[in-house]
């Protein structure tokens, strides 16, 4: 996918910026901003629909530097306070006004952004960069040391262009993967690659990194309302979620399956009367085709519809591959092949990623037994091994078949031993919420939506700060098998 990449501490570090960008741009249309500096060289490349203005943008006196990939929602009232105070925002943006926040606030200017994003800050005049990702980690950020140097990039592949990098495989990122489908807690598939958690904030400074949090899945049941109370009020969040998704002049679409997410996303944006689009693929005549249109058909949308081709994974798994940085299954890679043509018509594509995790989970007989254990788990033991029964569903069923004997036998305790130490950051008390914050805080490492970003920007109602706080209230025997999603 296209986006930020940069390096700290590097005096001749232009040359392989260019790489590393090169690396992150497939295709010819995007546009590239940079930066080369005496100790920071920073570069974005990106398709010129999210805030498409220069970067970077700076602050008055130029000590401050901004670039931003993605986007914020919902800042009008804030943008006025920092204009009365005296800042002038002279591009205007969503980058612009992040980076006067930061003037003002310092490191807490990201607390209550609400949206996608990934923010870069360097400041000259005190030697120092901080980066930030939005409270969901909905777009990737990798960073790595090497020597003096330290590198940054959307896409890991993006580190490597730096041929002095030691390529060294995480043999628990391996493990991790094949059994759970993900890569558990900041490892990727390389030792020295680390990704940045969710609501995270990482620090350069006197030649060090540092990370702190800014927020975290705090879970505050209330036992108090009704399931009814819920209801109304997911809807009504809902709905204001997409609405303040609804900005700008852009070209939409949506993802429309079968299902309840996308069907719910439709039917919401419909309120507004914006020409919209809708992409279905499938199997011809089957449900999800014949769901789909008729739901199309219904709101008035401009559909259509993308027949699945048997050698689909033949023709796109290696595209899909390097789109995702191989964090995803190539199972999900259904529509990886169509997204050039869904660009033809939309710039924004919307989709129901994570409603069904957030709101109940995986819901066949076996994960709904799963799940009642979970409820009554009466210590981390149990509970631990009820998770990784959970993600060992998703996972490589026979990976003693999979590996060489000696590889299975060095790797396989790995997936046990990471989900152990996932556990233990776990601050909630209730076993369900325990699970949900191990699954909710992974998962989206494991999403297809960088692939989207290289075509088109994406955006997910349901990863909100107003949707997922209302969540969080609600008890998990209320959350756990789809009981309020349905």
């Amino acid at each position: 996918m296209p986006g930020i990449v940069g390096i700290v501490n590097d005096r001749e570090g232009r040359q392989l910026l260019e790489s590393m960008l090169d690396s992150v741009k497939y295709e010819n249309r995007y546009l590239t901003d940079s930066y080369v500096g005496p100790l920071f060289a920073i570069g974005r490349t990106h398709p010129g629909i999210l805030n498409p203005e220069v970067q970077p943008i700076f602050n008055e006196d130029r000590s401050l530097g901004i670039f931003m990939d993605g986007e914020v929602y919902d800042y009008d009232e804030q943008k006025r306070s920092l204009e009365l105070k005296g800042h002038k925002l002279k591009v205007g943006n969503d980058a612009d006004f992040c980076l006067h926040l930061y003037e003002e606030y310092g490191e807490d200017f990201v607390k209550n952004l609400n949206g996608s994003f990934i923010i870069v800050i360097f400041d000259t005049e005190n030697r120092k960069m901080i980066a930030a990702n939005d409270r969901f980690r909905l777009r990737p950020f990798y960073y790595a040391e090497n020597g003096e140097r330290c590198l940054f990039a959307s896409e890991a592949k993006a580190i490597l262009e730096d041929k002095s990098f030691k390529k060294e495989i995480c043999h628990e990122a391996v493990a991790n993967f094949f059994a759970f489908e993900m890569i558990l807690n900041d490892k990727t598939f390389l030792e020295g690659i680390k990704t940045l958690p969710p609501a995270s904030i990482v620090t350069w400074s006197n030649g060090k990194w540092s990370i702190k949090k800014y927020w975290d899945l705090d879970f505050k049941e209330d036992r108090n309302q009704s399931k009814e109370y819920y209801v109304e009020n997911l809807v009504r969040v809902f709905q204001e979620d997409v609405k303040r998704r609804m900005k700008g002049n852009h070209r939409i679409g949506v993802n429309l399956s079968g299902g309840l997410d996308s069907r719910a996303i439709v039917a919401m944006m419909r309120k507004y009367n914006n020409p919209i689009h809708t992409f279905t693929y499938g199997v011809k005549k089957g449900d999800e085709a014949r769901i789909a249109e008729k739901v199309a058909e219904k709101l008035g949308t401009t559909h259509r519809f993308f027949e699945l081709k048997q050698d689909f994974l033949a023709d796109d798994a290696k595209l899909g591959v390097r789109l995702t940085d191989g964090m995803s299954n190539c199972r999900h890679f259904q529509w990886i092949g169509l997204l050039n043509q869904m660009a033809e018509d939309v710039d924004i594509i919307f989709h129901g990623l994570g409603m069904d995790i957030f709101l109940g989970g995986w819901t066949d007989i076996s994960n709904v037994r799963i799940h009642r254990k979970i409820l009554k788990a009466h210590d981390d033991a149990v509970l631990t091994s009820l998770i990784y029964q959970k993600l060992r569903k998703e996972g490589v069923k026979e990976m003693d078949s999979l590996f060489s004997d000696s590889y299975y036998k060095r790797i396989r305790d790995m997936p046990i031993q990471s989900l152990k130490k996932a556990l233990k950051e776990v601050k909630a008390k209730h076993p369900g919420n325990k699970a949900d914050y191990i699954i909710w805080k992974n998962w989206t490492r494991t999403s297809t939506s960088p692939a989207r970003r290289s075509y088109v920007e994406d955006r997910v109602p349901g990863y909100d700060n107003d949707f997922v706080d209302l969540i969080l209230r609600i008890p998990p025997e209320l959350r756990f098998q789809h009981r309020i999603y349905y």
